[in-house]
């Protein structure tokens, strides 16, 4: 039987399409040698963790095309995706496999069913046969404000509503490429509920589309997982899609940020359409071509998409997501999506002895002998107890001794 790494290696040549030249920028292994290794010519230790770490296969192998990742090559918004991109998507499937076999071994509780039965102690509603997708999406929007006690206020922080609310939802900040997709959706059991936004993405360098971005994948996980199907979703822009699906998403993104009589109330309280316009891109903190749209379609008001666009606060919005904290990361060659829950539960696990510093160090992406030890202060507080618990092991094993626990 082949190796795991083989057989990886060819689900990504044939199945996902990535060229050797492409792996092996990524490698650093020459794609004739690549080339041998896929023809069943057993890679070198040396290659074989080079190889193991490309493919994310820290904790677990890959040893086939699971779902919902082969819901992923089936979708025309994947399969246009560059070669760089797609690998980065399953990098990140493999990533979340690795978060949820964690969470699994520090808890009993399965994200996925977490999340699945936080939706449906919501009660949302379900959809009439004859309402127009958009229809549908305002209804999810109202019934959830609803359910969350959210009245008609603006959502400070899409991430840490989602977070606080969806404890079995995981948010991720990554790199999946310019010409990469703006997010990302794969829920199953073996990876639970992921969101993955792409900061590398041009239009989600604006924050306003970031948030957007998250209301739509919440959307889609909301409505669109089963709990015998596993979802992948693809997010290649917000406004250009007429799939029903991406049509209620949006519509979703919209009245969610945005509550369709708050928009109503600025109208009436302003007279002049931009102003309308620059108030609700700061108040509810929307993408600027939304509003234009809710207000073409609510109150008949033309903006031209030329010309001089709404003001935007931007310092008063990164505040309040927070997603600035990132940057204060102590190991600053960590990648951007391994510094929020995966930093947080890799590195709760290694406290408690579950996986090793090593292990620790691949699974955020460094070398393995990188110096990890401002990273539990840092997430956990210097004097935790588990922080020095994790430096006496450490200081133990250095002097190959461990703890002799005293006899029951």
């Amino acid at each position: 039987m082949p190796s795991p790494i083989i057989t990886t290696l060819e689900v990504l040549r044939k199945q996902f399409n990535i060229s050797l030249a492409t792996l092996s920028t990524e490698t650093g292994i020459g794609s004739q040698r690549l080339e041998e290794i896929a023809a069943s010519c057993s890679p070198t230790p040396e290659e074989e963790a080079v190889l193991s770490r490309a493919f994310r296969m820290v904790l677990q192998p890959a040893t086939d095309l699971d779902e919902p990742v082969r819901l992923l090559t089936l979708k025309r918004e994947f399969t246009e995706l560059d070669d760089k991109a797609r690998l980065r998507v399953f990098q990140l499937s493999q990533d979340a496999r690795n978060l949820e076999s964690l969470r699994n071994a520090l808890s009993e509780t399965n994200s996925w069913k977490l999340f699945l039965n936080t939706r449906d102690a919501l009660n949302l509603p379900r959809f009439s046969a004859n309402q127009e997708p958009w229809q549908q999406g305002e209804q999810l929007a109202i019934a959830l404000r609803r359910a969350l006690n959210l009245g008609n206020q603006p959502i400070e922080s899409m991430s840490r509503l989602a977070r606080e609310h969806f404890p079995g939802l995981t948010v991720l900040f990554g790199d999946l490429g310019k010409q990469g997709p703006e997010g990302l959706l794969l829920a199953d059991e073996s990876r639970g509920v992921t969101i993955a936004l792409n900061q590398a993405a041009p239009k989600n360098q604006y924050l306003q589309v970031r948030r957007f971005n998250l209301a739509h994948e919440l959307g889609h996980a909301l409505v669109d997982i089963g709990l015998r199907v596993p979802l992948a979703h693809v997010t290649r822009g917000t406004t250009t899609s007429q799939l029903a699906v991406e049509q209620r998403a949006n519509a979703f993104a919209a009245y969610f940020l945005c509550p369709k009589q708050e928009l109503l109330n600025l109208v009436d309280h302003h007279q002049d359409a931009r102003r309308v316009a620059e108030v609700a891109v700061n108040t509810y903190c929307l993408p600027y071509q939304t509003v234009r749209t809710m207000l073409r379609n609510n109150a008949n008001l033309q903006i031209p998409d030329s010309g001089k666009r709404a003001r935007f606060d931007r310092n008063r919005w990164h505040t309040q997501e927070a997603e600035s904290d990132f940057k204060n990361f102590p190991l600053p060659d960590v990648p951007m999506e391994y510094r929020s829950d995966m930093a947080r539960v890799a590195t709760e696990s290694y406290l408690l002895g579950l996986i090793s510093r090593q292990q620790l160090a691949l699974i955020l992406g460094l070398e393995p002998d990188r110096d990890i030890s401002g990273l539990p202060p840092y997430l956990f507080g210097q004097a935790n107890p588990a922080v020095l618990f994790a430096e006496l092991r450490e200081i133990l094993a250095a002097e190959n001794m461990e703890i002799q626990w005293p006899a029951a």
